[in-house]
C-alpha cells in the first residue's frame, strides 16, 4: 500500500526569535546626598535594573560607565579620590551592599581608572549576569573613597549611551542584543561637605 497523493506536505515554519533587554535606574538607586569630605568611605552610587524580554533569557558580560563628578583627580594634592570601584549584584534590591549581594567586578583606581570624567569598563565574561526571560537583575556601583577630596566635590556616574554601554546576548542563540534606550542615565549626585 502506498499513498498516491500528488501534493507536497510541509512542516510548520520555525522562526528563531532573539529576546530583548532594557536598562534603567533601579527603584532603590541612591538619591542626591552628601558625605563628609576627606574620609575613607564605601559609597553606593548607582543602581541599574536590567530586564530581559519575555521571549528568552539574556546574558550580560560587560558594562561601561562614565564618571561625571569632580572627585576624581581633583582632591588634595591632585590625587585621585577613589581607591576602587565595585560592581555588585544587588540580589535584595536594597540599593546598598548587604548580605546576599556579591562583587561581580572590581577596578582599582590606580590601574585602569585614573582620569577625571573618564569611562570605566567592567568586564565579567567569566561570570556573566544571567537574567531569566521576563525577569530583572539589579547591579549596584559602589565607590570606595580615600581622603583625597575636598568639600564641594561631587561623585556622579552616567551610562552615556545605553545601546553601546553594555554587552548583552540572547542566552540561547548567542546573538547580540542591543538596548534601544537612547537617553543618558545619571546616578544621583553625592556632594562632599
Amino acid at each position: 500500500i502506498y499513498d498516491d497523493t500528488n501534493i507536497t506536505i510541509y512542516s510548520g515554519k520555525i522562526t528563531a526569535v532573539v529576546t530583548t533587554v532594557k536598562v534603567e535606574l533601579g527603584e532603590t538607586t541612591p538619591p542626591n546626598s552628601s558625605i563628609p569630605a576627606r574620609i575613607n568611605n564605601d559609597i553606593p552610587v548607582m543602581q541599574l535594573k536590567f530586564t530581559a524580554g519575555e521571549t528568552g533569557p539574556v546574558k550580560i558580560t560587560s558594562l561601561t560607565l562614565q564618571e561625571t563628578g569632580t572627585i576624581n583627580l581633583q582632591g588634595i594634592s591632585g590625587y585621585c579620590g577613589f581607591t576602587n570601584l565595585k560592581l555588585i549584584i544587588d540580589n535584595d534590591n536594597s540599593g546598598d551592599s548587604s548580605s546576599g549581594d556579591y562583587i561581580l567586578s572590581e577596578i582599582n583606581s590606580f590601574g585602569s581608572y585614573y582620569l577625571d570624567n573618564a569611562s570605566v569598563s567592567f568586564d565579567f565574561y567569566a561570570e556573566p549576569i544571567e537574567i531569566a526571560a521576563n525577569a530583572s537583575k539589579y547591579v549596584l556601583l559602589l565607590a570606595s573613597t580615600n581622603g583625597n577630596y575636598d568639600a564641594g566635590q561631587t561623585i556622579q556616574f552616567a551610562m552615556v549611551n545605553p545601546a553601546m554601554s553594555y554587552t548583552a546576548s540572547d542566552s540561547i542563540s548567542g546573538e547580540p542584543i542591543y538596548d534601544d534606550t537612547n537617553i543618558t542615565i545619571y546616578s544621583g549626585k553625592i556632594t562632599a561637605v
